[in-house]
């Protein structure tokens, strides 16, 4: 009887376990479908749901790449000649540029897709650092179905932006400099060489809190193998060849494309030394204190994983509070919260004003609560672990149906609307002055013309720009001149100076903006 009891339990436990199993996995697919689903919603639509600034900005490049302007100093022209304001080093542009030319689809649409397939290359590697660091089992599809049906990466995983790019080879990164430390060889210190520059390049900002991790990596490696000091030695060595190259190239890259800018009257101000620079990307003292960013890191929560988010660290606390099962997890799981939290200290005010910056340690959150949903698993069963992921997930679609979607289905259309004005009543090798839109890219990338925009800087170079606008036009006509309302504008030294630029120009308006082309 006895035996008879025990089989049946196992059984019953069997049965349970792929039960279990199945349900992971089934969450895995519908989150992966539902991340379909929204990309190939958003390939007919404009590039201008939320910050179409940053994505046309880069779009706009890749357009440029496309009609003769150079690959490596490529053109960004919005602020007037020479047109060359390189950031970021172009690997992004160009995979977008050298598919848009094979395929013949529109760039729009191939910048999302190259966008949605690093989102979803940074999964191998993540599986790869779960199952080295011997997590148990359902850690890495929980962390799957976690990332895919996220809010945030739902919506900036299909951006025409870099930061999935950037996510994903820093993710490789760490994971190839793990296996490094694990077991030397040179064919993985070359290949995270490789990688750790094509992430610096790519993005800075992206880096910091994988550059934490990869040190902790290096400093346990060394601490496992003290007693052996040719293999220590060998670590060290090889994670300088990994590093030190990368830190070379992102740093010749960063004097080259500050010397570019140098040679544009309005673009000095964004060197990568500049004061309005420095203040732009780190923020000060103040808002590192400020309510603001406290705003940034809860709004950064719910548009990971939903209001239920919130309970991760009560979740944690409860594995915590005794010792068992789940434990390490939980511990893991608070490290995973300190790289999350990091780069809000350092890119504080980027951090602040934008919400496609969180792309880059979003996922740590995302490894956290999967960590921390399989500690309950294996503390107080699966069901109840099936049942908070079941909350969780839920709660990520409810944050995206309210807090993403409805820009998508509605994107901008204003600029769009001058920018289709512009196409149509200008040649198309003129340039365009605009006056009272920033910096924008959003009218110079769908007017598909170069431009000479007055941004709202309280710079002198901004009305010594407006002084020499032939100059700052390079050798194209002047097609139209665009104002819209706003303090530049305004001003009355700017509108004397427009005033004599737009000489007997018709006027049209469009948008609440007066276009005279």
């Amino acid at each position: 009887m006895a035996a008879d009891g025990s089989a049946t339990v196992c059984g019953e436990f069997a049965i349970e376990r792929q039960g279990v199993r199945k349900g992971i996995w089934l969450a895995v697919a519908i989150a992966l479908c539902a991340s379909i689903a929204v990309l190939l919603f958003s390939l007919p639509k404009p590039i201008t749901d939320q910050h179409g600034f940053r994505q046309t900005q880069t779009a706009l490049s890749v357009y440029w790449m496309l009609h003769g302007a150079p690959l490596l100093d490529y053109q960004t022209p919005v602020l007037g000649y020479p047109w060359s304001i390189p950031f970021e080093f172009p690997l992004y542009q160009w995979i977008v540029a050298g598919l848009v030319r094979i395929s013949g689809i529109p760039v729009d649409p191939v910048g999302r897709i190259v966008s949605y397939a690093w989102l979803l290359l940074s999964l191998p590697p993540a599986r790869i650092l779960f199952r080295s660091y011997g997590f148990r089992y359902p850690a890495f599809p929980l962390y799957a179905a976690l990332l895919l049906a996220s809010p945030l990466y739902l919506f900036w995983g299909r951006a025409f932006l870099m930061e999935t790019q950037a996510l994903s080879l820093s993710i490789w990164m760490l994971a190839l400099i793990r296996r490094f430390t694990e077991r030397p060889h040179l064919g993985t210190m070359f290949a995270c060489a490789i990688i750790a520059s094509a992430a610096g390049l790519t993005k800075l900002t992206t880096l910091p809190p994988f550059i934490l991790l990869s040190g902790l990596a290096i400093l346990q490696a060394l601490y496992r193998n003290q007693g052996n000091r040719w293999q220590a030695m060998v670590i060290l060595g090889g994670s300088a060849v990994i590093f030190i190259p990368a830190l070379i190239l992102t740093a010749v890259w960063t004097h080259h494309a500050d010397a570019l800018k140098g040679a544009n009257l309005l673009a000095k101000s964004l060197q990568s030394d500049a004061p309005m620079m420095m203040q732009w990307n780190f923020g000060s003292l103040e808002q590192r204190l400020s309510l603001d960013l406290a705003h940034a890191v809860l709004r950064t929560i719910i548009d990971v994983t939903g209001f239920a988010g919130l309970v991760l660290p009560l979740l944690i606390g409860v594995l915590l509070s005794r010792n068992g099962p789940g434990i390490r997890e939980a511990r893991v799981a608070l490290l995973m919260i300190a790289a999350f939290l990091l780069p809000f200290e350092i890119f504080t005010n980027l951090h602040i004003v934008h919400n496609y910056y969180q792309s880059a340690n979003g996922v740590f959150l995302i490894a956290a609560l999967a960590l921390t949903l399989t500690g309950f698993g294996a503390r107080f069963g699966q069901r109840v672990m099936m049942l908070l992921t079941a909350a969780m997930i839920y709660s990520q679609f409810i944050g995206f149906l309210t807090g993403f979607l409805p820009s998508m289905l509605h994107p901008a259309q204003k600029e769009i609307a001058i920018a289709d004005y512009i196409r149509g009543h200008t040649p198309p090798n003129s340039a365009i002055l605009i006056v009272g839109l920033d910096w924008s890219p959003i009218v110079p990338y769908y007017a598909q013309r170069r431009a000479l925009m007055i941004p709202d800087w309280k710079d002198k170079s901004v009305r010594e720009r407006l002084d020499t606008t032939d100059e700052g036009l390079g050798s194209l006509e002047e097609g139209a001149v665009i104002i819209c309302p706003s303090a530049i504008s305004a001003d009355p030294f700017v509108a004397r100076l427009l005033h004599m630029q737009i000489g007997d120009r018709v006027r049209v308006r469009v948008e609440g903006c007066d276009v005279y082309a």
